[in-house]
């Protein structure tokens, strides 16, 4: 039986879970279909709220973790490996195991403002540096700015999901609980 540690409930902070059955059930998943493991998300979900990470980055981060591989410490056969298609420097001593790859997510997203990771996210953002745009994704209390920010200055993925994955964190709003 594996053991969760979550932290009661904090004034202002909301600590919702997603439930990840009734998502792969919902009639709208099949416009995604992409892989779910569970257990991982589970134990993802388990990392953030023991930081008592807050209730828009949760779900910013959970949309960027799905569609790359599902929650997945594995090769998604595109060059890209990981949770969030880690690619090149960003690769390198990348841990194989799910834990290694979760602890270096959360160094990362919530650690390490300075860290080379983060980028300013492009013209027309409005932010000049990645300390800026890590910045933006820690603070916001708007789930979408918080995806836009971890879109943009971490995960960077194909310009064809960037809506895709927009619209999917209302799916992902629906099925919290």
């Amino acid at each position: 039986m594996k053991l969760k540690l979550i932290p009661k409930n904090q004034t202002g902070n909301v600590f919702k879970r997603l439930d990840t059955k009734a998502l792969k059930e919902d009639p709208a998943y099949k416009n995604y279909d992409w892989y779910i493991d569970e257990n991982n998300i589970a134990a993802l979900q388990d990392s953030l709220i023991n930081r008592s990470v807050g209730y828009p980055q949760r779900i910013a981060t959970l949309a960027m973790v799905i569609p790359e591989n599902g929650g997945r410490p594995t090769p998604h056969g595109n060059g890209a490996f990981g949770l969030v298609g880690w690619r090149g420097d960003r690769a390198k001593e990348l841990p194989k195991d799910f834990g290694g790859q979760a602890h270096k997510l959360m160094v990362e997203l919530f650690d390490n403002p300075k860290g080379k990771d983060w980028t300013h996210g492009g013209s027309g953002t409005n932010v000049h540096t990645g300390k800026e745009m890590y910045d933006v994704f820690n603070s916001t209390q708007n789930s979408t700015q918080a995806t836009k920010a971890i879109m943009k200055g971490y995960v960077r993925p194909p310009k064809d999901t960037y809506d895709q994955r927009l619209q999917f964190i209302q799916l992902l709003k629906k099925h919290m609980k």
